[in-house]
C-alpha cells in the first residue's frame, strides 16, 4: 500500500503537509511505536497489528480505505491480500485527471 501511496503522490494526487508537520508526525509515530514495543518495532517480517494500522492510515490518506467489514476481517482473520485488489485501479482513476493536467503543463 505504501507503493500505491507513492504512485498517487507522484501523480499529484496527495497534497502534502508542511515539512515541519511531517517531521512532527514522524516524531509522534516513532514515540507511539517505541512506547508500545519497547523499541523493538522494526524487527522481524511478520504482519502485526502495527502493519495493519499503517495500511489503514495509508489508505485513509488516499481516501481509498476498505469498508468497515473488510477492515474488520483483515484485523481479525489472516490477512487476505485479495481484499486490496481494487485499491490500485481506484487510485489510478482518482488521480488520472491530476496526472493528465500535470503532464500537459510539462515542457516538450
Amino acid at each position: 500500500m505504501a507503493a500505491v501511496w507513492t504512485a498517487a503522490h507522484l501523480r499529484g494526487g496527495i497534497p502534502l503537509p508542511s515539512r515541519e508537520r511531517m517531521r512532527e508526525q514522524v516524531r509522534t509515530r516513532l514515540a507511539w511505536m517505541a512506547a508500545r514495543t519497547h523499541g523493538q518495532h522494526a524487527r522481524g517480517t511478520s504482519i502485526i497489528p502495527f502493519s495493519m494500522h499503517n495500511i489503514d492510515e495509508v489508505l485513509d490518506d488516499l481516501g481509498l480505505n476498505l469498508g468497515p467489514l473488510a477492515r474488520a476481517r483483515q484485523w481479525l482473520l489472516p490477512v487476505d491480500p485479495r481484499a486490496y485488489r481494487r485499491v490500485t485501479p481506484r487510485m489510478i482513476r482518482r488521480t488520472a485527471a491530476t496526472a493528465t493536467r500535470e503532464s500537459a503543463n510539462q515542457p516538450a
